[in-house]
């Protein structure tokens, strides 16, 4: 029987794969402004095959999106593989 995610699961799952995308691509940083990265998350998140399926409850949309809850509550989980810290004006993945 498959266990499913909890929604903290789920928004480390989403936090620590951004910061391994990032890392993989050669990005070091992503600017802190809100709707900079609300428009960013919500455009990746619509075609990301498993948002409907496997990460139901993270939501990326004009209702809510929760791109920036998961970068900024990254420092504060216990099992995460990657911490978002803010310096000046952007969020970089350690």
């Amino acid at each position: 029987m498959t266990r499913q995610l909890t929604k903290a699961d789920q928004r480390t799952v989403i936090g620590d794969g951004l910061a391994v995308g990032c890392h993989d691509v050669g990005v070091t940083a992503l600017t802190a402004r809100k709707l900079e990265i609300e428009l960013s998350f919500n455009h990746a998140w619509r075609s990301f095959p498993l948002a409907t399926t496997l990460f139901r409850q993270v939501k990326g949309d004009l209702a809510r999106c929760d791109g920036i809850p998961i970068i900024a509550d990254s420092t504060r989980r216990r099992w995460s593989r990657v911490a978002w810290y803010q310096e000046g004006p952007w969020w970089v993945p350690t």
